[in-house]
């Protein structure tokens, strides 16, 4: 997909604009953050080429249940946590679990600014339209919100 760099600053200053008029995040306004545990237990069947889920192993987390867009109170939206792997062709497989722990308060759940796009492990990457609107609508959100990047003490990968 090719998009001129004048369309994608103008959806990174509108998202920046939606963030500044909710006064929060855009996306995944309403949540909430926990201190938790991801463990792997490999991927089933062929390999990945992705170490993270190919090789077993346990990693302290920090995981955020929230709303996916800013649908008021009681709208349905999108709430989800993904244990599974798949290909553009193959089925889902389990790699493993998360654990969530105990709850982080509200000052360092409202700190935290996660790169789901930009931030992912060196062998995974975003595509498709879908990725580029992401990319460009979470830079301006965290841009209304005064932070660069990942943040608020998540500083490894966002999966």
């Amino acid at each position: 997909m090719t998009v001129t760099p004048p369309v994608s600053r103008a959806v990174e200053r509108a998202a920046a604009a939606l963030g500044r008029l909710r006064r929060g995040r855009l996306l995944h306004p309403a949540g909430r953050s926990f201190a938790g545990e991801v463990v792997i237990w490999g991927t089933p069947g062929p390999p990945t080429g992705v170490g993270l889920l190919d090789d077993p192993g346990r990693y302290r987390a920090t995981v955020r249940l929230s709303k996916g867009t800013p649908t008021p109170g009681s709208w349905p939206d999108v709430l989800g946590l993904v244990l599974a792997v798949a290909s553009a062709v193959g089925p889902w497989r389990p790699v493993g679990q998360v654990s969530l722990g105990t709850p982080l308060g509200a000052r360092e759940d409202a700190a935290l600014a996660f790169d789901p796009v930009r931030n992912l492990p060196p062998e995974l990457r975003a595509a498709g339209p879908l990725a580029w609107l992401r990319e460009r609508t979470y830079r301006g959100s965290r841009r209304a919100r005064g932070v660069d990047g990942q943040s608020g003490g998540s500083t490894a990968a966002t999966v």
